[in-house]
């Protein structure tokens, strides 16, 4: 069972099915992607915290959590909105308690924040942390 592929894998696929209901670009981790001035887009990163194991044992519970970070990309000089609406709109596709599940392992959602804008080159870019845990 590769669990950190798995759990990579379950998130970008619900991201995926939100790029397929509204257009808008996704730039996955490691995969080449040139952004094109004046259309939105999206780059999701998967940040793993320390794994936990609840007994001592070899076959005991293992914990994983994260962040499933989505940066959203707007062209700078438009509405704060468009980007917060965005984040607003992807994050309805990650409710609180959702499961995910690719290829035997279940993730969690367990929460949703946004941080601080900041303009990026052409970009004016805003986050969307979304918590995650996984129990293997």
């Amino acid at each position: 069972m590769s669990i950190f592929n798995s759990i990579s894998v379950a998130l970008n696929q619900k991201l995926e099915a939100y790029g397929l209901a509204n257009p808008i670009d996704i730039a996955y981790e490691n995969i080449q992607y040139e952004p094109t001035i004046g259309t939105n887009w999206v780059r999701p990163t998967v940040l793993p915290a320390l794994s936990d194991v609840v007994g001592l044992r070899n076959n005991d519970i293992e914990i994983h959590e994260g962040v499933y970070q989505i940066d959203v990309f707007t062209g700078i000089n438009q509405s704060k909105s468009v980007s917060l609406l965005t984040i607003d709109a992807i994050s309805s596709y990650f409710e609180r308690g959702l499961i995910l599940t690719y290829s035997g392992v279940n993730v969690r959602i367990i929460r949703k924040s946004t941080g601080v804008s900041s303009r990026d080159g052409a970009w004016y870019m805003t986050s969307l942390f979304i918590d995650y845990q996984s129990i293997i």
